[in-house]
């Protein structure tokens, strides 16, 4: 789990069970393994950060995130979570998301999408 990339999509157009607008995706590059959380809005994503690392970091092999990998937008950047990733020493990369694993990460999430009206 050294790196993870993340993405946050939406509007979604369709109406949620308690309003949920967005959806954020976070992607272990290493193993492949996609997480997908609904958010009400984009202010949320830091709080979705940190639970999934806290989550995902509760490990016997003490994996840890070391780089935390978003396009260049502002849906994760606040003061707040700069100084949470710093203290946490892990890296913020900006724009230098590889085109294959964000390509990984939409076409999931289009699969999935895809797959939830089909049931």
């Amino acid at each position: 789990m050294e790196k993870v990339t993340s993405d946050i999509c939406g509007l979604i157009l369709l109406i949620t069970y308690d309003k949920f607008k967005y959806i954020i995706t976070f992607l272990d590059t290493k193993t492949r393994f996609l997480e997908i959380k609904l958010l009400r809005t984009k202010d949320e994503a830091d709080t979705a950060f940190i639970e999934y690392k806290n989550k995902n970091e509760n490990n016997i092999n003490n994996k840890r995130i070391h780089i935390f990998a978003t396009n260049n937008s502002t849906k994760y950047i606040n003061d707040k979570f700069k100084n949470y990733l710093l203290n946490h020493n892990i890296t913020h990369q900006l724009a230098l998301v590889s085109r294959s694993s964000n390509g990984t990460v939409r076409l999931a999430l289009r699969g999935s999408c895809i797959a939830r009206f089909l049931n």
